[in-house]
């Protein structure tokens, strides 16, 4: 089958060279055939269409993608893209041990991601019926499908939720690197192995209790399921910050 091409799509031509669509398809006069035309080098020329190829778009990166090259394996992107002599779109790759390469786009893929197991911190990203737990973080408890609830339920994780010590079927997901001990507030990550002070200058311990709730003190007395939730102090006597000693 004749490939069918787009007005400003890239093609290579039967001689080799590289050119434009600039018109088409039309049929010849006599219907024998269609044709584009396509500008090579400034030129409009009508090409068959059975003489002309699609070229690949090169696949675009970002800066500290994580890519893998097919000669010399995994890295991330350090810089580009950028013109060079050896072609447009250039990368410059740093390996794992640190050197840097030159690296066309054509040799590189994109590394696939580590699949979320067990254990993981995630972020929730879609959850059924539960839209108002989307953002929050927690951790993977099962990956299995033994718990879906009906036939094509797209949940496919179990999460213990830092909020509430609940669980949580989630859809979607994304893995995030916060340390455990943490607890996040209206956008605001809490580290809860440090200490706080509120604008009156209080210093405030917090902890996750056994339910999943966060609470502290601002005394030297241990903390209880009785006291302040973070949430209340952060809205009564915030902003919180973090004192380092």
């Amino acid at each position: 089958m004749t490939e069918r091409f787009e007005v400003g799509q890239k093609v290579k031509i039967f001689s080799n060279k590289h050119g434009e669509i600039v018109c088409g398809p039309v049929r010849s006069t006599f219907g024998g055939y269609t044709g584009y035309v396509v500008r090579v080098d400034g030129d409009d020329v009508w090409h068959r269409a059975a003489d002309l190829a699609s070229v690949p778009e090169p696949p675009q990166f970002s800066v500290d993608d994580k890519v893998t090259h097919r000669t010399f394996g995994p890295g991330e992107i350090a810089f580009g893209p950028f013109e060079h002599y050896a072609g447009q779109s250039q990368y410059l790759m740093k390996q794992e041990d640190g050197r840097h390469i030159l690296a066309a786009p054509e040799a590189l893929t994109a590394a696939e991601p580590e699949p979320i197991k067990v254990g993981d911190r995630v972020r929730v990203v879609r959850a059924f019926a539960a839209e108002h737990r989307h953002g929050e973080t927690g951790v993977v408890t099962s990956t299995t499908e033994e718990w879906r609830s009906w036939p094509g339920d797209v949940h496919q994780y179990s999460v213990t939720m830092d909020s509430t010590g609940g669980e949580l079927y989630v859809a979607e997901l994304e893995r995030v690197d916060e340390p455990a001990d943490t607890y996040e507030y209206e956008g605001v990550i809490y580290d809860l192995s440090v200490k706080y002070r509120d604008r009156d200058g209080d210093v405030w311990r917090f902890e996750r209790r056994p339910d999943g709730k966060v609470r502290g003190v601002w005394t030297n007395r241990d903390v209880t399921d009785y006291d302040c939730l973070l949430d209340e102090v952060a809205n009564d006597c915030g902003p919180l910050t973090r004192v380092n000693d």
